[in-house]
């Protein structure tokens, strides 16, 4: 066979590739299919070098879009580039879910889970293709990883990776959190060091090598502080300070309002913070509703950068209170890590996730983000419904 120009070598990769990863044939197919064309292609290894050829020299870009367990979900990609490059994001990842319609109002437990089971999926592949192995990724709690941790299971099923020599911290002290309503699925406590053991297991991480907090969600002020900041030091010192930043850290995010579990559940993790709660809620969540948001349970503000003064001084007091109290890694170590994916959806987080959106556009530019003291994600898993918001805001 005569030796061929790279300009046919290009075109035979560009058509190996398109038969391989878009028509779904074997490389035994491929190589009959073009060699029925009259095309001068060798035996498989030769189909296997021009698939390899398209890849590595940029001649074709994959794009993988997993139909999920519904059958219903999946991604919109386009919007998801639109999104990431108008807010200076690496990755935006917009799940659309058919299932969805109606269900808000026949039933809005199961219709909070499946966004978040949507979310959950796409945080996982999202994860499967960035891990590398002697990572060390920190997690959060909630409903949106642990059903991470369920699709991440599946994924495993298929690829069978090894990553023996990650690590894995846990970002967030311990409280009972459970799904609302898809109960198949499994019926096991969501904290934080839940997921942070469920992912080890998965990922077959020595547990060695997870760093666990063991503590509750929130201390009291009758503990002594430097009695607390002993114990921390043995139990959670990881939250304390970083050795070195984590290379990716995958969290949730939270809005603080009257329907959340955190401020109906009476019980002695959130009793240390009852009393900031219940004066957020009667002083400060009545004037500006859907304000204040949380990240590992560090409360921040994302309400009307123009908000009366009295009242922003009077929020910042209370959440500064509050935060003081949860045992759970600061926000500004968390902005320390190299990726950092925010999982969050659902309607009522749309203002929240706006205010998320808009300082990642202010940093983005080489500023700093204006009045905002959360996380600036570089990747943000997020619903059609918030998504399209985010669309629509004014530039």
């Amino acid at each position: 066979m005569e030796r061929r120009s790279p300009e046919l070598l290009d075109r035979l990769a560009i058509r190996a590739a398109y038969l391989h990863h878009s028509d779904r044939k074997s490389v035994r197919e491929v190589t009959a299919e073009l060699q029925a064309a009259g095309e001068s292609v060798r035996k498989d290894d030769d189909i296997r070098m021009l698939i390899r050829r398209a890849l590595t020299t940029g001649l074709v870009k994959i794009e993988v879009t997993r139909t999920l367990s519904t059958g219903t979900l999946d991604l919109d990609t386009r919007l998801g580039r639109r999104l990431a490059e108008r807010f200076g994001m690496r990755n935006v990842y917009v799940v659309t879910d058919r299932a969805l319609a109606g269900l808000k109002d026949q039933d809005p437990l199961a219709y909070g889970d499946q966004i978040h089971l949507g979310l959950g999926w796409a945080a996982a592949g999202f994860l499967m293709s960035r891990i590398r192995d002697r990572d060390t990724i920190a997690v959060g709690g909630g409903r949106a990883l642990g059903f991470t941790v369920d699709a991440l299971k599946e994924l495993q099923k298929d690829t069978r990776q090894s990553f023996k020599d990650l690590s894995i911290l846990s970002l967030v002290g311990n409280n009972i959190i459970r799904r609302q309503d898809l109960r198949k699925l499994g019926d096991g406590n969501l904290t934080a060091d839940t997921v942070a053991f469920d992912l080890a297991a998965i990922l077959g991480v020595d547990f060695e090598k997870v760093r666990f907090v063991h503590l509750p969600l929130s201390l009291p002020d009758s503990l002594n502080e430097d009695v607390a900041s002993e114990v921390m030091k043995v139990l959670g010192g990881h939250l304390l300070n970083w050795q070195s930043p984590p290379d990716i850290a995958v969290f949730s995010m939270g809005t603080v309002n009257h329907r959340h579990y955190m401020v109906n559940q009476r019980g002695p993790e959130t009793e240390p913070v009852r009393g900031e709660l219940d004066t957020l809620m009667r002083e400060i969540l009545p004037q500006a509703p859907d304000s204040i948001a949380k990240i590992c349970y560090k409360l921040f503000w994302v309400g009307d950068r123009s908000s009366p003064s009295e009242l922003r001084e009077r929020a910042s007091a209370l959440m500064d209170a509050f935060n003081k109290k949860t045992v759970s890694v600061p926000l500004n170590l968390l902005n320390q890590a190299r990726e950092k994916v925010l999982v969050a959806g659902g309607p009522e987080m749309v203002n929240a996730i706006r205010a998320v959106a808009r300082a990642s556009a202010e940093a983005a530019s080489g500023g700093s983000p204006v009045d905002y003291d959360g996380v600036v994600p570089t990747c943000l898993v997020t619903d059609a419904v918030t998504a399209d918001a985010l669309d629509t805001m004014p530039s």
